[in-house]
């Protein structure tokens, strides 16, 4: 089914933008169908932007206006809807309308009931052109151990190659980064002929949001962040992942006694026999394919636990098993995710918003600081892999925190390793009419996937009510494991 596009072409400047020509968006009645067979009517459109805003305004610009966004809008089932909510999805590079094929579409539909839901795959990602996919992954050996330096060394080479390609194809990728993305959402305001917007942004999501929100202030009614990413918020932070650990623990104490006495204790001495002593892994291989034995040590144990698990229910819940599992020798299932790091692969557009928004260097001390004596140690953050991608960082000003009047509801996890608590009280000091909800026990997963009682306390802020509690409580259960 084609959409009808729209032509739009949208000047960008702190707090203002104006159109060359202004098409509405013309939307096509459109099937939505998830990835388990639910339907729902709704509209599809497309619309181009310009590849740099800051271009527009001659007939050059005009030319190359050739990225594509691909948008559905859910009519609003409310009787007292208000303005337009735009879903912002994470990664960066996820793709808002397939996770709406999944994940988020419970969401969406609960959101209807206070305004138009519009789900955009932002520039560079899903149904958008240029989408933005990398073909090769990193390809580091199983048998030599995992470092730092291994495995930025492993995403060296296929960035060169991906980075080159799009070059070739004549893309800039410094201009996919969040002042241009938060460029496109004004472009889709005017498109939609609207004053304001409100803003659900999930994980990096919650970023882009908020630099639209520092670009665009008049322009935003309010905003949801769920996750809170704040500008500059690359790498995390060891501490923060130590809080969760620590919280983990508790919880697998409470719910096994007698098996998990000191979860965070153990994994220190499993790290330090790690470190002393690495061992030869033999990992199961996928369907058809021969046993491999991976050299599994230290570092890609706090790698995987920093990286893979803490933030991810399902393997948080088994990661006490594994801990008594490894004090008995077996480290078959962390070792299978140390696969996955070996062959990790990433997407252009992730690097290129990644390179794009820069290093705070307050924020990379202080990891530094935090890392000695931490149970997950220093990490590198893919701000570390930015040299073939060759984009450069915005500036300064894109990594201060933003202030706002706007009400802005941010939704946070007491066992979010990923986009942490402390983060999110952090972003709500400037933005003065902020609340915070906070979900003891929830982790990043939770947060993207939602949860009855998360819904209803966000419909009371989008409807301008008052909240009827600041903390919702999420139940846990642990993978049993044997006694030692």
């Amino acid at each position: 089914m084609a959409a009808i596009g729209a032509a739009l072409i949208v000047a960008a400047g702190p707090g203002a933008a104006h159109a060359s020509r202004p098409i509405a968006l013309q939307f096509e009645a459109a099937t939505f169908e998830t990835n388990d067979g639910r339907t729902t009517a709704a509209e599809v459109a497309t619309f181009k932007v310009s590849e740099r805003h800051e271009r527009l305004g001659t007939r050059a610009a005009e030319s190359r206006a050739r990225i594509t966004l691909r948008v559905w809008r859910f009519a609003a089932t409310g009787s007292a809807a208000g303005p337009p909510i735009v879903l912002l999805d994470g990664g960066p590079g996820g793709a808002a309308i397939e996770a709406t094929r999944g994940v988020y579409f419970d969401m969406v539909q609960g959101f209807r009931a206070f305004g138009d839901v519009i789900v955009v795959d932002q520039r560079g990602t899903g149904e958008s052109v240029p989408s933005l996919a990398c073909s090769k992954s990193a390809n580091m050996p199983a048998d030599e151990l995992l470092t730092i330096e291994s495995w930025l060394e492993a995403l060296r080479s296929p960035a060169v190659r991906c980075a080159r390609q799009w070059r070739r194809a004549g893309v800039d990728l410094g201009a996919f980064n969040n002042r241009e993305s938060a460029n496109d959402i004004e472009a889709l305001r005017v498109a939609l002929g609207v004053e304001q917007l409100a803003l659900w942004g999930v994980s990096y999501g919650t970023q882009l949001a908020l630099t639209y929100l520092r670009q665009f202030p008049d322009r935003v009614a309010r905003a949801v962040l769920h996750g809170v990413l704040p500008p500059g918020g690359f790498p995390g932070l060891p501490r923060s992942r130590d809080k969760v650990l620590k919280g983990l623990a508790r919880l697998a104490r409470q719910a096994q006694p007698g098996v998990y006495p000191n979860l965070v204790g153990s994994l220190r001495t499993i790290l330090a026999d790690l470190a002393a002593n690495p061992r030869d892994v033999v990992v199961s291989g996928s369907a058809g394919q021969d046993p491999v034995t991976v050299r599994f040590g230290e570092y890609e144990l706090q790698f995987i636990l920093s990286l893979i698990v803490l933030g991810n229910r399902p393997l948080m819940q088994r990661l006490p098993a594994w801990v008594v599992a490894m004090e008995k020798g077996d480290f078959a299932a962390p070792a299978s995710l140390g696969l996955e790091l070996r062959r990790w692969q990433t997407t252009a557009m992730t690097m290129a918003v990644v390179c794009g928004t820069g290093d705070s260097p307050k924020r990379a001390r202080k990891a530094a600081k935090q890392a000695p004596g931490s149970v997950t140690g220093a990490q590198p953050g893919l701000i570390d892999a930015c040299a073939p991608w060759e984009v450069d960082p915005l500036g300064a000003a894109e990594l201060k925190p933003v202030s706002s009047d706007v009400p802005v509801l941010l939704v946070a996890g007491t066992l979010d390793g990923t986009t942490s608590l402390a983060d999110a009280k952090a972003v709500g000091k400037k933005l003065r009419n902020s609340q915070l909800l906070k979900l003891v026990g929830a982790t990043h997963t939770d947060l993207i996937h939602g949860h009855p009682d998360i819904l209803e306390v966000v419909g009371e802020f989008l409807a301008g009510q008052d909240l009827s509690r600041g903390s919702i409580p999420l139940a846990w259960a642990f993978e049993p494991a044997a006694a030692r």
